[in-house]
């Protein structure tokens, strides 16, 4: 009969959780597993490196908003809007398609800030035309393929007082899109996302 993975001691709740679990029961060996020849150990390693690899980025998709996390109260976002600006919700939701690309924004040309998967972040500025452009963050796989990434713009005009959103999405290569969305569209997606950590630059 076979053996059965001791149980994890990491509380496996949500699609996190579950992205673990798979990888657990699939990628590490049985403790009580008969013993194989040296050949085979290492046909066997290499299998769960490569699965590992495989549900690990498979897991960067699973980013969900922890239960128990306020949502957000929008009106009170709109009330604290400075007087003289206006407010863009970046958001980029949760897929294990380019998982692992951390992709970056600028405002007006200035970095603003970088964007995981499952991530948010509000940005204020002047009212009026306002040029964004994203592109995959340094890494060895961008480095590798960086021209078929692509480096998207979106000019959005913006309003006094108003709430915009854009939608980071990603293309056929794994490179970044950008979209601006609807604001019941826009606040639907930043209710299933995490704050991004380290946000962000201010204008």
């Amino acid at each position: 009969m076979r053996g059965r993975h001791p149980r994890s001691n990491l509380d496996a709740t949500g699609a996190a959780g579950v992205c673990f679990e798979l990888w657990r029961m699939v990628c590490l060996p049985r403790p009580d597993a008969p013993s194989r020849t040296a050949l085979y150990d290492a046909g066997a390693l290499v299998k769960r490196y490569i699965l590992g690899f495989v549900f690990l980025a498979a897991a960067t998709g699973c980013v969900t908003r922890p239960p128990g996390v306020a949502p957000i109260a929008w009106q009170d976002v709109e009330k604290g809007i400075p007087t003289d600006r206006a407010m863009i919700y970046f958001v980029r939701p949760s897929a294990a398609a380019a998982g692992l690309q951390t992709y970056a924004l600028s405002v007006n040309g200035i970095a603003v800030s970088a964007i995981n998967t499952g991530r948010y972040f509000s940005y204020v500025v002047a009212p009026g035309k306002v040029s964004i452009a994203a592109w995959t963050a340094p890494s060895v796989v961008q480095i590798l393929a960086a021209p078929t990434f692509g480096s998207p713009k979106l000019d959005l005009e913006t309003r006094t007082g108003e709430i915009s959103f854009v939608k980071i999405g990603v293309n056929f290569f794994g490179g970044p899109t950008l979209a601006r969305v609807e604001p019941d569209e826009g606040k639907a997606l930043v209710g299933k996302a995490l704050l991004q950590a380290g946000c962000c630059r201010p204008q």
